[in-house]
């Protein structure tokens, strides 16, 4: 199971949607505490002594970023990830600038599919193994099995010149990041919610559904002005195809600056998504 032996605090003053997470985290093996406000979700961490915290951000007695700054005022790191019903709120918590200590590693809009939540966790629960030599296949198979996105990424961010690295999936025209790997902070990730498809080079990957390999952006003829994402100027991305054969994701690298891809880099992509949509075919239907 994911989450086997795995403590997670739920805070959240919506009671359904509470016990919901509640139910899909356990499934997945996970012990959970829920709360529906700050001081009992404090009680709670000294009870249990969570792994990891899902917050929503409205709480009705306290500001939740200073919630996880209690929270992680001791000797043990305690992954975030944050929850919220206004999107406006998750806007906010980006451009605030948070420190450290308050930060929320992994942001969703509700309502947040169950699965990705789980997969945040497992990724801000993970080895965090970055950087050294390219993995190899049975390390990217192990990641993928643990949904260990994050330590994954930061392998495969390491055999490029690329800042970033991302698994995405395609939601309704819009982009989901399942985790972005930023080289500079590479603890968060950092893409926004709500990115049109149509308004990043990977627009040009699905019209061809095959990869698609450009060392700057700005300057190729594949990609439209419409289509240029400003840090997306370097772009490598590998679609993932579903059973039907239809792509429903890609596994990339980009830049803010032209960057060039190397063939090793790009085979190294290509073979990561093989085994990411293997597994994705041969995992029970949820």
């Amino acid at each position: 199971m994911l989450l086997a032996d795995r403590t997670v605090l739920l805070v959240d003053p919506d009671t359904s949607a509470l016990d919901s997470l509640s139910v899909e985290l356990r499934a997945h093996g996970a012990k959970c505490f829920s709360a529906r406000d700050a001081a009992t979700a404090i009680w709670g961490a000294r009870e249990t002594l969570p792994d990891a915290v899902v917050c929503e951000l409205e709480l009705p007695d306290r500001d939740a970023t200073a919630l996880l700054f209690e929270l992680r005022n001791g000797p043990v790191s305690l992954p975030a990830v944050a929850l919220a019903a206004e999107r406006r709120a998750l806007v906010r918590l980006r451009e605030n600038g948070h420190t450290l200590g308050n930060r929320f590693e992994k942001r969703f809009a509700k309502p947040a599919r169950a699965l990705d939540v789980v997969d945040a966790i497992c990724s801000l629960l993970g080895d965090g193994s970055e950087g050294g030599l390219a993995p190899s296949l049975d390390v990217i198979a192990d990641a993928l099995d643990r949904h260990d996105y994050r330590s994954l990424l930061g392998r495969l961010n390491a055999t490029t010149s690329h800042r970033y690295s991302a698994l995405f999936r395609f939601d309704e025209g819009a982009l989901t990041s399942v985790w972005t790997f930023d080289r500079k902070e590479p603890k968060v990730d950092p893409f926004p919610l709500d990115v049109p498809v149509t308004s990043t080079p990977l627009a040009a990957l699905l019209e061809r559904s095959q990869a698609v390999c450009i060392s700057d952006t700005a300057a190729d003829e594949r990609v439209t002005r419409e289509q240029r994402h400003a840090d997306m100027r370097g772009f490598a991305a590998v679609p993932l195809h579903g059973v039907d054969n239809a792509v429903f994701g890609a596994i990339c690298h980009f830049d803010p600056e032209p960057q060039a891809t190397d063939a090793a880099s790009l085979d190294l992509l290509e073979r990561t998504a093989k085994i990411f949509c293997f597994n994705k075919r041969r995992a029970r239907p949820r």
